[in-house]
C-alpha cells in the first residue's frame, strides 16, 4: 500500500511490514531562481557553508536527512510555516530574506521522548550572508525553539 503525505511517501508492505520514509526533493530546475525565504528548500552558493574553507564552486540544495517515522503525520512545508512563523525567528530575521540549508531530525529524552525536526537556515542581507540560526520544531507540542550563531560542521583533513 503507498499512500502520499505531502512531502513524505509512506511505504509499507505485506512481506516486510517496514515502514520507508522518503522525501521528494524538487528538481534543481524548479528552484534555481527561488526567492530565498521562499519555502523548506533553496539553492544558493555553495560557499555560504563553507564552513571549512575547502574551494567550493557552483550552487548547493538544502540537503535532508530525515529518519523519523514519526514525520508521517507532517509535511516539510507545515513544519517550515510554524518555524519561520514563530517569533523568535520573525525576531532574529528582521526584514531579512533567508534560505534553507538542511532537515534532520533527533530524539530528546527527559522522562519522556521529543521527536524533534531541526532546520537551519542562512539569513541573507544584500545578497550576502547575515547570519545564522538552527530552528527546532517539537513534533508532538508543535513547539519551535531556536539557536542563532554559526552553523556547525566537522571538518576532514
Amino acid at each position: 500500500m503507498r499512500r502520499r503525505v505531502g512531502a513524505f511517501v509512506l511505504a509499507q508492505t505485506a512481506i516486510t511490514s517496514a515502514v520507508l520514509l522518503l522525501v521528494s526533493l524538487p528538481a534543481i530546475s524548479q528552484t534555481t531562481n527561488q526567492i530565498p525565504g521562499s519555502g523548506p528548500f533553496s539553492t544558493f552558493p555553495a560557499s555560504w557553508v563553507d564552513f571549512c574553507g575547502y574551494p567550493v564552486h557552483g550552487n548547493q540544495t538544502t540537503s535532508i536527512d530525515l529518519e523519523d517515522p514519526q514525520l508521517a503525520n507532517s509535511t516539510l512545508s507545515q513544519i517550515y510555516s510554524k518555524m519561520v512563523d514563530s517569533s523568535a525567528f520573525r525576531a532574529r530575521a528582521n526584514g531579512s530574506s533567508w534560505v534553507t540549508v538542511d532537515w534532520s531530525d533527533f530524539q530528546l529524552a527527559n522522562g519522556t521522548i521529543y521527536h524533534v525536526v531541526a532546520d537551519s537556515f542562512v539569513f541573507v542581507s544584500g545578497g550576502r550572508p547575515d547570519g545564522s540560526a538552527q530552528v527546532d520544531y517539537f513534533l508532538e507540542s508543535g513547539r519551535v525553539t531556536s539557536v542563532y550563531g554559526q552553523l556547525q560542521s566537522t571538518c576532514v583533513g
